[in-house]
């Protein structure tokens, strides 16, 4: 689902600005990888706090959710240089919960015309519940199985996908320009923590905090903030 003009084009100027200098600010880790380096930038920034926790977020999470409350999962800067895709996945590959539904916002940090490829999605693929990794057959067979949809989107515009949408991006075709977003994830504060099955989910709960508590349990405002 596209959101127009969701926001003013000045606080996603000062998004963007937030992001990148709280990156360069962030110190390096043993485990520091590009991933790394990109998540979770709203613990380096007040104004990137502020922005991912925003009560209209919640708001708006909560009714497409159907639910009551709205935790904060996580936040995740995209950088993609051009002449590089993004390859279709679910986000339920990287998450494991039960109990309720999640969503992402995906937020670009500059007009993205079709040319710089914004996501696309397999139009219906979240009433297909699947959480294992794609393998190749099943992508190839994406476009056949599917509506895949793909809009521009102008500085301001958001995007929302249900967490176990198929989604992912072409190539970027804008010469020596990346295309930048921000990605934030939220969950229906009830869902339940369930043991990682799979070695990204696993990466995930360490990351998130997840992993320290037990399976079945309910998230703490420590580790998902209720918005």
């Amino acid at each position: 689902m596209r959101l127009d003009a969701f926001y003013e084009t000045d606080e996603i100027a000062r998004l963007a600005d937030a992001l990148f200098r709280a990156r360069e600010n962030r110190a390096d880790g043993a485990d520091d990888d590009s991933f790394s380096h990109n998540v979770f930038l709203s613990r380096n920034s007040a104004y990137v706090s502020t922005f991912v926790t925003d009560p209209r977020l919640g708001e708006l999470a909560a009714e497409l959710l159907g639910c009551r409350r709205i935790r904060f999962m996580q936040d995740v800067l995209h950088e993609v240089p051009d002449k590089r895709d993004t390859p279709w996945h679910r986000d339920s590959e990287f998450w494991s919960f039960s109990g309720a539904g999640a969503l992402t916002i995906w937020i670009p940090l500059q007009d993205t015309p079709l040319t710089m490829s914004p996501l696309r999605y397999a139009t219906g693929s979240h009433l297909v519940t699947d959480t294992r990794p794609l393998r190749p057959l099943q992508t190839a067979c994406i476009p056949l199985r599917y509506r895949v949809s793909s809009s521009p989107l102008r500085l301001g515009d958001a995007a929302v996908h249900h967490y176990e949408t198929l989604h992912g991006a072409a190539r970027n075709h804008a010469a020596g320009k990346s295309r930048r977003a921000l990605a934030v994830h939220l969950i229906d504060a009830d869902a339940l923590v369930r043991t990682a099955r799979f070695p990204r989910q696993a990466n995930h709960a360490a990351r998130c905090g997840w992993d320290r508590i037990q399976d079945g349990g309910r998230f703490t405002d420590e580790v998902a903030p209720l918005i």
